[in-house]
């Protein structure tokens, strides 16, 4: 008997080593489902999808990054500005002003003008510098690590710069290649069912009706608990919309006193600011201006957003460190638990 008890307990260990040792290999692989799943190769200017918008905000180095409470510097040391139009930007070391530049300038050369083109357009000259009818004049390298930029109306630049699109040529820890992103001791495979995934970002099917107001963002915020209910908005399924995107405006002000939304990023984005993008889309100042009322303003430009989708977030217990910021997924201090 007491050598059967023995067996019995060596047998037991066993299979809690076993056990462990299995949970504490898939603790080093986290799986994750997006709607999209993501590109063999990603690059800022190719990067529109979610999947490919985390993989280039995990590896590429930001002179901004999203923060709960805004932006708060990486490769930049300060910026500052006293009309909020004209700013300066002190660089670390590791990166010189001709070098972000020289790699902006990249995306928005290459990139597709009506996705990375209308966000790079806040800035002075980005849009004659993509349509080849003159400089990017809002950007200049007045010393080694010193970046003027200018941007076309006033703004909350360092929100701006936070977004991917802006990535540098600045490598982080992460890696990417074929579907995985990896850092020493973590894998992370973007795969192309839910089955088994840690991290699941679905369509609910959900679209919205109601009264028109403001416009909204084909993509909402996705979260835990999915909030789709009381966003103001018009069915607009049977107009042509001339861009696929604008920004989420909330029909009033959120308690916190301040929202930061893609693509435009601003403070708070009031009536002026949706006047203010609405200018910049289409590339005439007056509109920013302007004293028509939102709804004549928006029949007149036809610039709407048609049926948004909501989509929902849920990620499993033993994964946290996942930060999300509008339709953007920071993976960067993500980590899953052995049990």
């Amino acid at each position: 008997m007491r050598w059967i008890s023995i067996a019995a307990i060596a047998a037991l260990l066993l299979t809690s080593l076993t056990v462990f040792v299995i949970r504490w290999q898939d603790s080093h692989v986290i799986r994750i489902y997006l709607p999209v799943s993501s590109s063999e190769a990603v690059t800022p200017w190719t990067a529109i999808t979610a999947a490919d918008r985390a993989v280039v905000y995990a590896t590429r180095s930001m002179l901004f990054r999203y923060s709960p409470s805004g932006a708060e510097p990486e490769l930049a040391e300060s910026a500052t500005s006293k009309d909020y139009m004209h700013w300066t930007i002190s660089l670390r070391p590791v990166i010189t002003a001709t070098q972000v530049i020289k790699d902006w300038s990249q995306t928005l050369g290459q990139g597709d003008p009506t996705v990375v083109g209308k966000i790079f357009y806040y800035l002075e000259g980005a849009q004659a510098y993509k349509n080849k009818s003159g400089p990017f004049s809002g950007l200049k390298a007045t010393a080694t690590y010193t970046l003027e930029v200018i941007t076309t109306f006033p703004l909350n630049l360092p929100m701006l710069l936070a977004d991917p699109t802006f990535a540098t040529s600045a490598t982080t820890e992460w890696s990417y290649s074929s579907g995985i992103l990896s850092r020493p001791g973590l894998k992370i495979i973007f795969q192309t069912t839910p089955t088994k995934a840690d991290i699941i970002w679905t369509d609910n099917g959900n679209l919205f009706s109601g009264t028109f107001d403001y416009a909204v963002s084909s993509t909402l915020l996705p979260t835990a608990q999915s909030t789709c209910a009381g966003v103001p908005v018009a069915d607009l399924s049977g107009l042509q919309t001339v861009t696929p995107t604008v920004f989420y405006v909330p029909a009033s002000k959120p308690p916190q006193g301040k929202v930061n939304l893609y693509p435009w990023q601003l403070d708070y984005p009031d009536e002026q600011a949706f006047k203010l993008g609405i200018a910049v889309l289409l590339d005439k100042p007056s509109l920013g201006t302007s004293t028509l009322s939102l709804g004549r303003l928006s029949d007149e430009t036809l610039i709407y957003v048609a049926n948004p989708r909501c989509y929902s977030l849920t990620v499993a217990k033993r994964v946290n460190g996942v930060e999300v910021y509008l339709d953007l997924l920071d993976l960067r201090n993500v980590k899953k638990k052995v049990f």
